[in-house]
């Protein structure tokens, strides 16, 4: 399987979209329609999340969809099947997020011979600190599947040159302490990091947590950031809209996103 994940940055000028969602919200059909629309209107890369229980590091809307489709019998194997009606529809790499104790427990070998079989091009855990990575990460690159790095904050200069030069993918910086979602000016600091990362290694920066606004997007373009992440938002759409409207106001969300990383790039 040719990962296309560094091909998509290589070729895509701007700052690149990254749309998340979680798998099975508000109910499969209607889920895998909302992914093939994201695809079409103007991601670049679609990142989806596997319900779980405990998801430490989400914020309250993508809590909701989560318990909501787990309600709705949402799991692992059932997430997989929504990824295989989806081979052959999008042209997007596919990341997967999810959090390790899932992973242990569905068995990570299994796991990424399916994903090689699903086509997913990467992998992000949020709750597994760098230092503990290094034997699933050996496992991703044997099988051309990135295990995508994450960089808070509060990352000191050694940490992040460690982890920006072993980097796979993209690095993922969040933007802010805390949980995924919310609103708020982004801080200086993310300017500097950006352009510490971008001095240690050519892997791409992308941006989530919290990035929700015009505003927000035109400044990481003036800091040179790759990508952005936009979860909760679109979450959100699939969460509060009428199932027979929300595919079309999530359409024109990506379509919004998209126009503003073009123009105010400009």
């Amino acid at each position: 399987m040719k990962n296309s994940i560094k091909n998509i940055f290589e070729s895509e000028r701007g700052l690149l979209l990254l749309p998340f969602v979680s798998l099975g919200t508000p109910n499969t059909q209607i889920n895998k329609q909302a992914i093939i629309a994201m695809d079409k209107n103007g991601a670049n890369i679609i990142e989806l999340g596997i319900p779980y229980s405990d998801p430490v590091a989400d914020g309250p809307v993508i809590q909701d969809a989560y318990n909501k489709a787990i309600k709705n019998g949402v799991n692992i194997r059932k997430a997989f099947k929504i990824l295989m009606n989806l081979k052959g529809k999008i042209k997007s790499p596919i990341i997967v997020f999810i959090y390790y104790n899932q992973l242990l427990n569905y068995g990570i070998n299994k796991f990424l011979e399916k994903l090689i079989q699903l086509e997913v091009q990467g992998i992000i855990v949020p709750d597994l600190p760098y230092d503990e990575s290094q034997i699933l990460k050996k496992k991703c690159t044997i099988n051309n599947i990135a295990l995508i790095s994450l960089i808070a904050l509060t990352s000191s200069f050694s940490r992040i040159k460690k982890i920006a030069r072993n980097a796979e993918g993209f690095l993922y910086l969040i933007s802010k302490t805390g949980v995924t979602g919310g609103t708020g000016k982004l801080m200086n600091k993310l300017k500097i990091i950006i352009k510490t990362i971008q001095k240690l290694t050519s892997k791409p920066v992308v941006v989530g947590f919290g990035i929700n606004s015009r505003r927000q997007i035109k400044q990481l373009i003036e800091w040179n950031s790759n990508g952005i992440v936009i979860g909760s938002p679109c979450v959100q759409i699939l969460l509060q809209s009428s199932k027979e409207v929300c595919v079309i106001k999530l359409s024109g969300l990506i379509k919004q996103i998209k126009e503003s990383t073009s123009s105010t790039s400009n």
